[in-house]
């Protein structure tokens, strides 16, 4: 009989972790709200250190940190796979903090930045104007980037590749 086939994992340095997250458009974000915990995907780019992201109105994570100055605690993961033993994986931890519209009292240039950044990650995205994401922008401070592979093979984040 032989002996089983160990597919190990390997950490990623923070320059591939963060070329995954830049590769990436879709990824988790995990967040705590009154007492219960969810995860939900975003469309997000990755920019200055920081993820930008966008959702529809109403969605509970968007109003994380509203009228907080310290933001919201928040987990973000994103994930590369090739197949089920050549794959990347991300996890942020950072706070989250909402791009308030300007006519809210936000800084006007953050949140023509935090458009343009959105628009561009995502240009068919069924963005009219401004106003039509005026409470769905937010922005997660990098704190933390962890990343870790399945080490069957190169792919994309792999070196060399």
């Amino acid at each position: 009989m032989s002996a089983p086939v160990v597919h190990p994992f390997q950490p990623l340095e923070r320059a591939r972790a963060e070329a995954v997250l830049a590769r990436n458009h879709v990824g988790r974000i995990a967040y705590a709200r009154r007492g219960r915990l969810d995860v939900e995907p975003v469309l997000y780019t990755l920019a200055d250190g920081w993820l930008w992201a966008r959702t529809s109105y109403g969605r509970a994570w968007a109003a994380l940190g509203e009228g907080d100055a310290h933001g919201s605690p928040v987990v973000f993961e994103v994930d590369e796979v090739d197949d089920g033993f050549r794959w990347r994986s991300v996890v942020v931890r950072g706070t989250l903090y909402p791009v308030e519209h300007p006519g809210d009292g936000g800084d006007p240039a953050m949140w023509v930045h935090a458009v343009e950044l959105v628009r561009a990650a995502d240009p068919r995205g069924g963005v009219q104007s401004p106003s039509a994401l005026r409470t769905s922008l937010v922005r997660i401070e990098v704190r933390e980037a962890e990343g870790r592979e399945g080490a069957a093979g190169a792919g994309p984040g792999a070196p060399g590749a």
